[in-house]
């Protein structure tokens, strides 16, 4: 974590290198590679990190979201709006974060039709949710800032993804782990804030 605060992303990259690609940490490797890789320039690197995912049954949302996001931080609206629209087809029900994130990047890209419809989606999977609502009803005129704005806020946003992933029972500690770290790199996330005093 402090190699990606300074900026080291080669440094990162080494010490990701060196993860278990079995256990309990397996699904760490692969999002910290991707991201430090795109931090050092490397946008193939990444792109075949996030692929290592494809080995683990059940994370094709995770993989296709990050996907999004890696593509959407580069530069290649076009590619991460396909990984956006994949992220949606093999998701169940909506859960917040994702709702807003891809929302985010269809209102940054002149697409408020598709961020309005994915927020009412959500509404319609999430009875008694006023989230979403509330957020429609406060939108504010110009589009808001970008999710990720460096790659330390890219790996931030994974690490909270895979905290996520493993909030249950037997991997709570992991989930503690990742929350933690997710906020080390990005203090400013209420909803990662949010699921460690869940976690906690």
């Amino acid at each position: 974590m402090d190699r990606v605060k300074a900026g080291d992303y080669a440094g990162a990259l080494a010490r990701a290198e060196t993860l278990p690609t079995d256990g309990l940490h397996r699904l760490l490797g692969p999002l910290s590679r991707a991201w430090t890789r795109v931090g050092m320039g490397d946008l193939a690197g990444a792109d075949a990190a996030l692929h290592q995912l494809d080995r683990f049954n059940g994370l094709a949302p995770l993989e296709f979201y990050q996907l999004g996001l890696l593509y959407d931080f580069a530069g290649f609206p076009d590619t991460a709006e396909d990984s956006f629209t994949k992220t949606l087809e093999v998701t169940g029900q909506l859960n917040w974060r994702l709702t807003d994130a891809i929302a985010n990047f269809y209102e940054r890209h002149g697409r408020g039709d598709k961020a309005a419809a994915l927020y009412q989606r959500f509404i319609r999977e999430n009875a008694g949710s006023e989230l979403a609502e509330s957020v429609l009803a406060h939108k504010a005129a110009e589009p808001p800032a970008p999710l990720v704005r460096t790659a330390a806020d890219g790996l931030a946003e994974a690490l909270f993804d895979l905290a996520s992933v493993v909030n249950q029972a037997e991997t709570i500690d992991l989930a503690l782990l990742y929350s933690r770290a997710a906020l080390e790199l990005r203090p400013e996330m209420p909803l990662a804030q949010l699921l460690l005093s869940d976690v906690l």
